[in-house]
C-alpha cells in the first residue's frame, strides 16, 4: 500500500527511504565511493569582500590554542609582545584541524665575516723593541755637546 502525500514529495511513512527506480524501472545500482579530493582554500579574496582576519594579543601558546578557530577559513593572529612571537592560527580543511604556525624576530646578522685582528710573531715584536732602544740611545747621544766625548753609561752634567 503506497500512502502518497503529494504536498511532502510522496513520502512513504511505512518506507520512508525506498529505493528510487529510474525511469524503466530497473533498481540503480550504488556506484562505487569515489576517493575525497583534497579541499583547495580559494586563493583569491571575492570581489568586494576584502580578507577579514582575527587579531587577538595573548600571553601565551596556551593561551592562542585555546581560543577556537574559525571554521570559515579566516586567518587568526596572536601577538606575543612578552615573548616576541606572532601565532597564526588557521582551519586547514583537507585535515579538519587547525593549523598553528610561529613567527619570530631574529635579529639580523652582518653578511661579511668579522676581520680577525693580525698578530705579530714574538721574535719580531722584540726585534723591534731592540732597534727602538738603539735608535733611542743614539738620538740621546747626538743631544750632547759635540766638543765632549760622552760614555755609554756615564750621567747627564746639566
Amino acid at each position: 500500500m503506497n500512502y502518497g502525500y503529494p504536498a511532502y514529495g510522496n513520502y512513504n511513512p511505512i518506507q520512508p527511504f525506498a529505493p528510487r527506480n529510474d525511469a524503466q524501472g530497473y533498481q540503480q545500482v550504488p556506484q562505487a565511493m569515489q576517493p575525497v579530493q583534497p579541499v583547495q582554500a580559494p586563493t583569491q579574496p571575492q570581489q568586494g569582500n576584502p580578507p577579514a582576519f582575527y587579531c587577538r594579543p595573548v600571553a601565551s601558546r596556551e593561551e592562542a590554542l585555546g581560543v577556537p578557530v574559525d571554521f570559515m577559513g579566516s586567518p587568526m593572529f596572536f601577538p606575543d609582545l612578552a615573548h616576541g612571537v606572532i601565532y597564526l592560527k588557521k582551519f586547514n580543511p583537507n585535515t579538519g584541524a587547525a593549523d598553528m604556525l610561529e613567527f619570530r624576530a631574529q635579529p639580523q646578522q652582518d653578511q661579511r665575516p668579522a676581520e680577525q685582528a693580525a698578530f705579530a710573531p714574538l721574535n719580531d715584536l722584540l726585534q723591534l723593541k731592540d732597534d727602538l732602544d738603539n735608535l733611542k740611545t743614539e738620538v740621546e747621544r747626538l743631544k750632547k755637546p759635540a766638543g765632549k766625548a760622552v760614555r755609554k753609561n756615564e750621567p747627564d752634567e746639566q
